[in-house]
This record gives structure tokens, sequence and C-alpha cells, in this order.
């Protein structure tokens, strides 16, 4: 049998009563040296190959990916996304978002050229502070210098490109949507300066960690900070929750949008980092991307990204390159069609944190009926549901016993299920109670009989 050539090249051998052993010949030693460079070369390449989808630009311009910000596969909430606890919670990142073509994330922003710290177009329509709100911050090194003065009146200026993208998104399905802005007793946008160690900066989660040591981690704000560093184009936080209504997860902070000082100017990658703080692209999306990101573009939330790397559609004009949610179908849609996936799944123009949504009261005649109305224990009942929200899940409560389902109304408003009396429920009237996600309420009682 012949031996293995790593076997025979270093088998030792006899010669003249002593042992040598063999050399390997020049063809096995220059394929070692290959196979050496080969391995060097697809190491030196990987961070790149991780966040690089086929055709598209890469993360940064030469940028080193940490291994932290790596995509990890990770359990629902947070599907091929990264997690992280704030606050008691669990935060998702998909990773960093590549740079706008032509923007170089090594290089930082220069000033507005006609930058004026003049009120936003949102700030004036309430106090500025109260109710939910998106707080932004300019997170630079401790160890270094403050550009904070020189780039106030910029930062307030980017901030509000942004936020237009916001609203000519909403009215262009026929609402009126802007961010809640924290703005100051000028209708400013209000920008804090917050300094936090070098190496903080260095990763997402470290610089979440550092300001919410500093009291930026309230459930009422979402963050946006304009970070003195150029490590990333744009990174966030988004929790993959799909269901429709209030109680949805992102309809709470603290989250988290990360724009470093390459990307300051371009609004599209300030809209982008703040709209998936506000839960977008959810992956049941139509057109998801299954990375929080969706596939039909143009559109300032669509591109081919890891894990899965897809195949994009065009589908609308060049328009949408600074709008969102092309086709109005997978997360901002200010008017959904009834039964369609925006009206029965999260939608971001619903979220608490825009302009525009308190306007929308709740479902107000919801009903409840059960069938029959009178019953024994262990005996089973059909409870009814009707007018609740077009694919509000919704629980329903045995009160006195304690006893919980769940249920999802139809495109309709409605559903229903079957409840056995519980065993240990006392004779006389019970009530049942059903809450909606969406803030419909409705009540029902049953008359126990006793047992036989």
């Amino acid at each position: 049998m012949r031996e293995p050539d790593a076997a025979r090249s270093s088998a030792a051998t006899p010669r003249s009563g002593k042992f040598t052993r063999r050399r390997p010949s020049a063809l096995r030693r220059h394929g070692l040296a290959s196979a050496l460079m080969l391995a060097g070369i697809l190491l030196a390449l990987l961070p790149l190959l991780e966040h690089a989808g086929p055709g598209l630009p890469q993360v940064g311009n030469g940028m080193a990916v940490a291994k932290s910000d790596r995509t990890r596969r990770a359990a629902e909430p947070c599907p091929g996304g990264q997690t992280e606890r704030v606050n008691g919670g669990k935060l998702c990142s998909h990773g960093p978002d590549p740079a706008p073509p032509g923007v170089d994330i090594a290089q930082r922003a220069t000033p507005a050229r006609r930058a004026k710290s003049s009120a936003n177009r949102a700030a004036c329509r309430d106090d500025g502070v109260s109710g939910p709100r998106v707080q932004t911050l300019y997170v630079y090194s401790a160890e270094g210098v403050s550009a904070y003065e020189r780039y106030l009146a910029s930062f307030q200026t980017w901030a509000d490109a942004a936020d237009r993208i916001f609203l000519e998104s909403a009215r262009a399905t026929g609402g009126d949507r802007q961010v809640r802005f924290v703005t100051g007793p000028d209708c400013r946008i209000d920008v804090r300066p917050v300094a936090v160690s070098a190496a903080s900066l260095n990763d997402f989660w470290a610089t979440v960690q550092a300001i919410s040591e500093q009291g930026h981690n309230r459930t009422d704000r979402k963050y946006l900070m304009f970070v003195d560093a150029t490590r990333y184009c744009g990174i966030a936080s988004v929790v993959g929750d799909d269901r429709p209504g209030s109680s949805n997860a992102n309809n709470r902070g603290p989250s988290y949008a990360r724009v470093d000082a390459g990307c300051w100017a371009s609004r599209t990658a300030v809209a982008h980092e703040l709209m998936h703080t506000m839960g977008s692209v959810q992956n049941s999306a139509p057109n998801t991307s299954r990375g929080f990101h969706c596939i039909d573009t143009f559109d300032v939330m669509c591109y081919s990204d890891a894990p899965y790397y897809p195949t994009m559609i065009q589908r609308c004009s060049n328009e949408f390159m600074t709008r969102f949610d092309c086709g109005a179908d997978d997360y901002y849609n200010a008017a959904p069609r009834a039964g369609s996936y925006l009206a029965t799944h999260w939608n971001a123009a619903n979220n608490v944190f825009l302009y525009g949504v308190e306007q929308q009261p709740p479902v107000a005649h919801a009903s409840l009926t059960a069938r029959p109305q009178r019953a024994r224990a262990k005996r089973a009942i059909t409870i009814e549901l009707r007018g609740f929200a077009p694919g509000e899940q919704t629980t329903v409560r045995w009160q006195a016993a304690g006893v919980v389902r769940t249920v999802t109304a139809s495109a309709a408003g409605a559903a229903s299920l079957r409840f056995a009396v519980p065993a240990k429920t006392k004779r006389g009237r019970s009530t049942i109670v059903a809450t909606g996600s969406a803030g419909s309420r409705a009540t029902t009682t049953v008359q126990v009989k006793g047992r036989r």
C-alpha cells in the first residue's frame, strides 16, 4: 500500500546505520507556501465578505469590522442580528450599514454650507419635551477635542433633512408624519454633547452602554447619535416585533441610531438609521431581505444584506432613492389598505415617536359576546369579538379565574374562540375582558350555574 505523501515526506529512513529525514520536493514546498498565502488573503478579506453583498458597496472604504459587530445568528426576536440588553430589554442590530455611493466614511463631513439654527418644521407643535421623543446627541471622545460648537447648526440641519424624508414619504400615502424631536424653547432641535471614552467609540454596543450610563436610556426616548468617529457609516438598533398596535416593542425606548462623521451630511443615512429605531423593516414584510431591510428598489431601506444577500428587484423610480417604502407595502404607509400587510402587522407610520400618530384614536366600537351566556363549570362557550382593528392582537381574560387566551382579529376586525368555563369558577356572574394591542377594549359577562 502506498503511503500518503505527508507520511512519506517525514518518514525516518536508515542510511549507513544512521537515521536521516527525507527532504520534501520543491513542488511540495511551493504548494505549502501557496496554501499559506491563500489562507492569509482569505483571513484578511473575511470581515468585508461578511458584510458586503454581491455588486454592492462594502461597509466602508477599507474599514475593518469589529468582531462584536459581525452578524450573529441569534434567535427571535433578532433573526440574523445582534442582541443586547439595555434597561432589561432586548435590542437587535443588523450590523453596520454601507455608505451611500460616493461617501468616504474615513473623511469627516464638512459643516453644512447654509447651516443655520432655524426652527425644525415639526418643532413647534407642542412643548418639545413631553411624551415620546427623539433626542439628538453629539457623541465624542473625552480624550479628544469637541467639535460641538462648530457643528451644532449642521447637526440641526442634517436631522431636519432626514425628517423631510419621513414627511414626504407619509404625504405620498396621504398622511402627515414627522419625527418628534426634543426641541428647545426656541423651537430648534436640541443637540446635547456627550463625552465618552475613546475605546467605547470602536463598537456600537459599547457606545450605547457609555451613553446609557450617563442617563440616556429613557423608555420615552429614542436617541440619534452623531458620533465623532469614522468607524461606521451608520448602525442602529431595531426590535423584531411585527405586531400591530401600541403595544409593539418598537413603540418604546430606549433605542439608538448611530451615524459617524463620514455620513453626517447624508440625509438618507441619517433617515435610514432612524427608521430602524422605528421598527423597520420587519422580517415578515412582503419584500423582506430577512436582515431588517427590503429588496424592492429604489428605497432608502432596501439593499442586499447579510446574512442571505437576496436578489434585488427594481420596482420604483429614482425618486425613491430619497423616499421610504417603495410600493408602500412593507413598513411605512400612513393609510394602508384594509386587510393588507401593513394594516395587520407593524407599520412604522404608526410609531408614537412620530407626529401625526396621536391623531388616530383607538377603535371605540369593539364588542364582545359570549354564547351561551349561561353555562356550568367546565362547559365550553364561544367568545365572539367584533369591531376590533384589522389584525389586532387581542388578549381575552376570564377575570375571576385569571385564565388568559390570545386571538388575532381578522381583516374585518372579527375573531372567535372556544373557552371552557374554568373549573373553580364560583356561581354567579363572571366577567370576561378583551384588550387589543391597538387600544380596543370590550367586556361581557357569563352567568355561571352551579354543578348538577
